[in-house]
């Protein structure tokens, strides 16, 4: 990964991917990186109860001190506030459903929901190029009820196909579902994962 790139990464809800963020964090904080989480999702204290849970150690990373605004240009003047007093090198927005473009709707009324997600998807690439920063954008799927073990397909994302157009990665990730007939559903905490879209070599 460089700066500049998007990253998104897509599943069903309760499959990992705020788990596989933290992680990337984690990594990302050892490596002497400094990362900024807008957990639109989870907010501030679930955020804070997962990396307890996830890691032993303390582990340093910047969150707005408020995140009452979901808006775009809120979310862009926050990158900015961050890179320019902390410096921060990697950002974190969980997810896309959250995010706001009142001047996007206001220049188009009829715009349809596929162009403005699109437009938004858009906005979060310019600002990582703009920025210098990596960004990893949460994303869901159509289907929030997913049964298979194959992972799902760019198409299989809610809203767009523009985010695998304008993404530099698609990561797609599942929890790994328990053989038929048996009490679980699930098998343990294993999930699979795997770059679905690579712009960088095809990968």
């Amino acid at each position: 990964l460089k700066k500049t790139h998007l990253v998104v990464i897509s599943g069903p809800p309760k499959n990992g991917k705020t788990s596989l963020a933290l992680t990337f964090t984690k990594n990302f904080v050892e490596q002497g990186l400094k990362c900024l989480w807008f957990p639109f999702e989870m907010g501030h204290e679930d955020v804070l109860e997962s990396f307890g849970d996830l890691f032993s150690e303390n582990f340093d990373f910047y969150s707005p001190a408020e995140l009452v605004d979901k808006e775009l240009e809120w979310v862009r003047q926050r990158v900015k506030e961050a890179k320019k007093k902390d410096g921060v090198d990697v950002i974190f927005i969980d997810h896309t459903d959250f995010l706001k473009d009142r001047r996007l709707l206001s220049q188009n009324l009829s715009i349809n929901m596929a162009s403005y997600v699109g437009g938004i998807i858009q906005g979060i690439k310019s600002l990582a190029l703009e920025q210098s920063v990596i960004i990893f954008l949460l994303h869901h799927l159509v289907k929030s009820n997913w049964t298979k073990n194959d992972l799902p397909t760019s198409e299989d994302m809610r809203d767009t196909g523009q985010v695998a157009q304008l993404a530099d990665f698609v990561l797609m990730m599942v929890r790994k579902r328990a053989k038929k007939g048996g009490e679980e559903v699930y098998e343990g905490n294993e999930a699979i994962a795997g770059v679905i879209e690579n712009r960088h070599g095809g990968k």
